[in-house]
């Protein structure tokens, strides 16, 4: 699966230390899930598919 994210630059603000703790609170909070415990049908990959040509637009 691809993400299209906006890359943010900040400099000398006091919020970074708030976004760094709020990201290792997620990460401990995460699961790890394998691409094969995933079942999906043959209309949903190829919706899949299909949207992803899309996703940059989105």
């Amino acid at each position: 699966m691809h993400h299209f994210e906006n890359g943010v630059w900040i400099y000398g603000c006091n919020c970074l230390e708030d976004i760094k703790r709020d990201m290792a609170q997620t990460l401990k909070e995460c699961i790890f899930i394998e691409p094969k415990s995933i079942k999906t049908s043959l209309l949903q990959r190829v919706i899949r598919s299909v949207v992803r040509i899309f996703a940059p637009l989105l």
